[in-house]
């Protein structure tokens, strides 16, 4: 029975510089070590990266934190699928003898939002509620879409105010209206009434339980 073949892109791009590109199928060899990436309820989405340029990515070198970066996955010479987008918060770069390690801490483009403040006269309309979080993200230019729960009205009208935090104005709202809210790791900014996420929770079932022989490593950062 054949493997499937997957391919890994990743595309680095400074605000003022040309593109970085790596692309490969991830083995032994590959310069592309690891992916991680985590997604939770009102939290960014992150991503660990970790590369070990050769003399042919040189340039990898030169990535730097607020770099934008995008992390996209083939199967089957399928086209490639966005698996994750964001920006670089963090670049270590380790020196061996002749060689080097990268690792890298993405967050989501979502992160933004608690450095923007906004007022009410900025949105036009003031009510409908995928339209004002969908105007959030424009206001915050973020290159994202809001999906709503369809059991979740979209009525809703936007009261005045004045220099409120994006995000403090999506807490907020989400508050009044009992929602739960999910940065998604494909620019999704995902809206779901508390109470279905919180049953959701209590009926999960864990996909598979490792026993303490089966463990392998831990790691841990104090």
């Amino acid at each position: 029975m054949n493997e499937k073949k997957r391919k890994t892109r990743i595309e680095f791009t400074p605000p003022n510089s040309k593109k970085i590109v790596v692309e490969e199928t991830l083995g032994d060899n590959s310069v592309i070590k690891n992916i991680n990436t985590s997604m939770s309820v009102q939290a960014f989405s992150t991503a660990k990266i970790e590369i070990n340029p050769t003399p042919k990515h040189g340039d990898l070198l030169s990535i730097k934190s607020g770099d934008s970066v995008e992390v996209l996955m083939s199967e089957d010479e399928q086209p490639f699928s966005l698996l994750f987008s964001g920006f670089l918060q963090n670049v270590k770069v380790k020196s061996k003898e002749k060689s080097f390690e990268l690792d890298l801490s993405v967050i989501s483009h979502f992160y933004k939002l608690q450095l923007v403040n906004l007022n009410s006269g900025q949105f036009n309309p003031r009510e409908g509620l995928k339209s004002i979080f969908t105007q959030i993200l424009i206001i915050a230019e973020i290159d994202g879409t809001v999906e709503i729960s369809d059991n979740i009205s979209d009525t809703y009208v936007l009261d005045t105010f004045r220099n409120f935090p994006a995000l403090s104005l999506i807490n907020s709202i989400c508050y009044e209206l009992d929602l739960i809210y999910i940065f998604k790791e494909d620019n999704i900014l995902e809206l779901s009434k508390r109470r279905d996420v919180i049953e959701g929770m209590r009926n999960a079932k864990p996909i598979i339980e490792l026993g303490p022989d089966q463990i392998i490593s831990s790691e841990y950062e104090q």
